[in-house]
């Protein structure tokens, strides 16, 4: 939190961010319940309205003003706040205004009575005001002790008795005295009454605040109110303030209807209003402060809490993608800050999968024998299993558009760098599937099947022992058994028939014999769902091969017992692949095409 801070305060984040951090200074240490956060919301007001009369005076005595005093107060600050007075309202000012100013200041218990002390006795602007005024300053003096600001010692409270009597002079001056809207305010304030003299939107907190505080009972709803009526009035009531978005946000922070504010700011500050929001956000989460609006009648939005965080995180992440001068591992480290492990990861692997060209930046290499992960910047932030989770989601989204080459690459890469060894196998099996069909893309996925298979499938290495432990190894029957049908049907295609029927016998997939066909249908049934897609194809495929040397042998050889022999002998395997087709269920297109070519070879 002090990092953020500390950028907060340079002069680049000056204005309306800055007010924001001063103000949170005093809101955060006392978010524990919503009084507590009002109350630091008011001890930032009266602070922030000191520092204003004071710098005010400072200036005013450099160029030259006359800020001296003919009354010197024991209190630097109503010394401060005579001189501002004067310069607001001349040397005749009322001492009425003063003691305001005192008031609101939150430093009002010893500097009022600092005042107070140098009025004269019975003096005509105090009358009988006087005692019960100095009475009730006296007490908060002692409870504000050396704190800056009256709050800071806690809800300043008036006797009940002092409280009525104040009541009847508030009345009378409501009456009487309209125009002297200072006193009117001291006493309002004094005797728990509306405060009527608001300037600026911070004096309306000011006097909203002091009430609430007041009232023990209904102070959280009354604070509700307040936050209400902020956004009632909405981001257009603010628009001619010169902070911009803050002109809106600053009150909705004070509030504490958090979720608005940031909402707010990232939507209409630009840019920067976003960095600003997210690195709001991101201290909000580290504070543990619900970001949820503080609303009385109006419902919170579904978007709370820490998946508010997370939305602007992720926002802010996406421009950092496309900013020159930051990139992806500037995009990463907010992402890292998402509350949400599930979120955080989910969104990590998507930043991946947006950025394929930085994948080695993001995801690192593997190392020189092709199975350690190496130069990963996830590791240096999380453990090897949740950097592997998060690759593999990136892997899985690749996957999804695997007809696309250079998604499927990637898609492999990432399965390799995640350890996901049983989903790259199961990748390259379905690249390579359907077996019979042969172009460009297919040749260079049976390719690279078959150097995965030789480097890390034929010997004893890691890949092989993780799928053999997952008991997963059935992939590899897949795999081997898909590359001897795609060498079946190269053949068949070339013409190579009985060197085609001897590669489909070496699967043990296809029964050619009586007395395997149960021992093949049992298999079947056990065998991975892309294996068995390519079954249609494979039976028929069989049952070409088998028409095609039956008609060769019968055309070019004389009817010796032999010949007829091998005949009889090619006709009942085509039987016993029909008979298979049938048991194994296959669809009526491949039975058809089967019983077509028992068919000819029958005649």
């Amino acid at each position: 939190i002090r990092k953020f801070e500390k950028v907060a305060l340079t002069e680049k984040h000056a204005g309306g961010y800055q007010t924001a951090w001063l103000l949170l200074r005093s809101m955060l240490p006392n978010m524990q319940n919503p009084v507590n956060g009002a109350l630091g919301a008011q001890i930032h007001l009266c602070r922030q309205y000191q520092t204003y009369i004071i710098n005010q005076v400072k200036s005013a005595s450099l160029k030259g003003q006359d800020v001296s005093i003919a009354i010197q107060y024991s209190s630097g600050l109503a010394q401060h706040i005579a001189s501002f007075v004067k310069l607001s309202s001349g040397s005749n000012a009322s001492v009425w205004e003063v003691l305001y100013y005192c008031l609101r200041c939150g430093g009002y218990a010893n500097a009022a009575k600092a005042v107070l002390d140098a009025t004269p006795a019975g003096s005509e602007e105090l009358a009988a005001e006087q005692p019960v005024l100095y009475r009730s300053f006296a007490r908060l003096g002692q409870r504000q002790g050396n704190a800056m600001c009256m709050f800071e010692a806690g809800v300043p409270m008036i006797d009940a008795q002092d409280r009525a009597t104040i009541l009847n002079f508030y009345d009378r001056a409501r009456n009487l005295d309209h125009n002297q809207k200072h006193k009117i305010g001291v006493l309002a304030l004094l005797c728990g009454q509306q405060l009527e003299f608001l300037p600026t939107i911070e004096d309306y907190l000011f006097g909203r605040f002091w009430l609430a505080l007041q009232d023990g009972e209904n102070s959280v709803s009354q604070i509700k109110e307040i936050g209400a009526s902020i956004r009632k009035y909405g981001p257009s009531y603010f628009a001619g303030d010169d902070g911009g978005a803050w002109g809106y946000a600053l009150p909705l922070i004070a509030t504490q209807q958090f979720e608005t504010a940031l909402s707010f700011l990232a939507e209409a500050g630009g840019p920067m209003g976003l960095m600003q929001a997210v690195h709001l956000a991101i201290v909000f989460s580290l504070a543990h402060v619900d970001l949820t609006d503080l609303a009385s009648a109006l419902p919170s939005s579904a978007s709370s809490g820490s998946s508010l965080v997370t939305i602007l995180l992720v926002k802010y992440a996406q421009v950092l993608e496309s900013e020159p001068s930051a990139g992806v591992l500037d995009a990463l480290q907010y992402l890292f800050r998402i509350p949400s492990e599930r979120d955080c990861f989910e969104e990590i692997a998507s930043l991946i999968y947006r950025s394929p060209g930085q994948l080695a930046v993001l995801a690192g290499n593997l190392d020189q024998h092709g199975i350690h992960r190496v130069d990963c910047p996830l590791d240096k932030r999380l453990n090897k299993d949740e950097v592997s989770m998060i690759l593999e989601k990136a892997g899985d989204m690749f996957k999804r558009r695997a007809s696309d080459l250079n998604q499927a690459n990637l898609s492999a890469r990432l399965y390799m760098l995640s350890y996901s060894h049983t989903k790259i196998l199961q990748l390259l099996n379905e690249l390579i599937s359907p077996p019979n069909v042969s172009n460009d893309e297919k040749l260079y996925w049976a390719e690279q099947s078959q150097n995965f298979y030789d480097t890390y499938l034929s010997q004893q290495t890691l890949v092989l022992e993780t799928l053999n432990r997952d008991g997963k190894s059935g992939l590899i029957f897949t795999n081997q058994s898909l590359m001897k049908l795609r060498h079946f049907f190269e053949l068949h295609r070339k013409g190579e028939f009985e060197v085609a029927l001897k590669v489909l016998s070496e699967t043990g997939l296809v029964p050619m014999k009586q007395d395997e066909m149960d021992l093949m249908q049992s298999k079947f049934r056990d065998l991975d769902p892309v294996l068995k897609a390519a079954f249609p194809t494979v039976l028929t495929g069989a049952v070409e091969c088998l028409y095609e040397i039956f008609r060769g042998l019968k055309s070019s050889h004389v009817a010796t017992p032999e010949v007829q022999s091998c005949l009889s002998e090619l006709q009942f395997q085509a039987r016993i692949v029909f008979l298979f087709s049938g048991l194994i269920n296959m669809p009526s297109t491949c039975k058809n095409t089967i019983a077509q070519h028992r068919a000819h070879m029958i005649r």
